[in-house]
């Protein structure tokens, strides 16, 4: 049996409305020699129908009864992944044509990097003005942003070799958010991570515009620095959310917040939440 060169795997919950554009644009690629692995994460729609509905012979569709998370439900599939590569994909996201040909070549040279990810544009949720969002493809640029504690890789945008993320054991489940930030910044002690230039990327989600999701992100965000920095006994996150510290920078969020919110608008932009 021929093994595929690269593995898409996708987490989907509640995603009815968005997965057969994502699943459809997985199967449109360049490069044929992939497979697609789409967990269904205890959805309470039509997800795993909508799903099936547009899937071929390179699709397999795992449905959970049991909420895993983004991370338990990308662990699963990556369990089931025999592609050299793996793709991340959101089901809320269209993989531009390109995209997983451009990549597995950029992997295919350069054997010193584990991770590839490129630009992502927001094609615009709620008529939202189009806006692309830019990660760094300056080696330096893409250390010092990790080393801030803020992800430098998009990761719906990424392509990771299989064998670093076993290496890794895959993603922290305990991360219910920002856990490609915590499963990266490992990755920073192992291996050369490297951003393309192009757009390879669509998504169509409004921005998160909440005062408190954007404090909460950040939580997480700090929460995932804290996991990947620390083996042995950790704190929970309930734990770790009570440390004075923790309510310090809670109030650094709120200011980020208004000033970000604030220079979008003077721009005739989108709000977004805090990245």
């Amino acid at each position: 049996m021929t093994l595929p060169l690269v593995s898409a795997v996708m987490a989907a919950r509640n995603a009815e409305a968005t997965v057969t554009a994502a699943v459809a644009s997985v199967l449109a690629q360049s490069m044929s020699n992939l497979e697609l692995i789409i967990v269904d994460d205890a959805s309470t729609d039509r997800t795993a129908e909508a799903a099936r509905a547009v899937a071929d012979s390179r699709t397999r569709v795992l449905r959970s009864d049991r909420r895993l998370g983004r991370g338990g439900a990308r662990n699963l599939a990556l369990r089931e992944a025999r592609g050299l590569y793996v793709a991340v994909c959101d089901a809320d996201d269209v993989s531009l044509p390109s995209r997983f040909e451009a990549q597995a070549r950029f992997l295919d040279e350069r054997p010193m990097v584990g991770i590839v990810g490129a630009q992502v544009a927001n094609v615009g949720g709620n008529s939202a003005p189009r806006q692309v969002y830019t990660y760094p493809t300056d080696p330096d640029a893409i250390r010092r942003r990790f080393q801030r504690g803020r992800n430098a890789v998009a990761h719906q945008a990424s392509m990771i070799r299989r064998a670093l993320l076993h290496e890794l054991g895959g993603y922290d489940e305990s991360c219910e958010r920002a856990q490609d930030l915590e499963l990266f910044l490992r990755a920073t002690q192992r291996t050369a991570i490297r951003n393309l230039s192009e757009v390879l990327v669509h998504y169509g989600r409004p921005a998160r515009t909440s005062l408190r999701y954007a404090l909460d992100d950040g939580k997480w965000r700090r929460y995932a620095v804290y996991r990947a920095a620390t083996d042995g006994n950790r704190l929970t996150f309930d734990e770790y959310r009570r440390r004075p510290a923790v309510r310090l920078a809670d109030a650094v969020d709120v200011a980020l917040f208004f000033t970000t919110r604030a220079r979008h608008r003077l721009h005739g932009l989108a709000p977004v939440g805090l990245r």
